[in-house]
């Protein structure tokens, strides 16, 4: 499970423009900095539109699994995002994963079990620096 969370967001870390679908609710837009509800599905496209179409999810995340994302919202009104960082937590895992559209790395970060994942614990920037802050290791 973690090489296809790995690979999956590491598969993210290459497109240049993205829009996020899902936070829980199908076709409702994940706001930036929100944090998805656990086990849900999450489509992306290159317009809000094509995420909110899109037939096949980018992540479906297992139970107690949810992710967050952190997007430039200069390109809301056309439903894109050029930059985004991305991050998931198992609340039963001692660990949060993530990655960023200008890295090819998966970063982590120790957190205690039986927490949720936060924007608090995440991060808030939209790129590789939300992962230059202390606790942050490169995978």
């Amino acid at each position: 499970m973690k090489k296809v969370l790995a690979l999956t967001l590491l598969s993210l870390s290459f497109a240049s423009s993205y829009a996020f679908a899902g936070a829980g609710v199908a076709g409702t837009a994940m706001a930036t900095g929100a944090v998805s509800n656990p086990a849900v599905s999450i489509y992306g496209g290159n317009s809000q539109q094509n995420a909110q179409d899109a037939k096949s999810p980018l992540i479906k995340l297992s139970s107690k699994v949810s992710a967050t994302i952190n997007y430039d919202e200069t390109g809301k009104a056309v439903g894109t995002s050029s930059a985004y960082a991305i991050g998931t937590k198992h609340v039963d895992g001692s660990k949060i994963f993530g990655t960023a559209w200008n890295s090819t790395t998966i970063f982590f970060k120790q957190n205690a079990s039986g927490t949720a994942l936060t924007n608090a614990n995440f991060g808030s920037a939209n790129d590789n620096t939300n992962f230059g802050v202390a606790g942050w290791t490169a995978y």
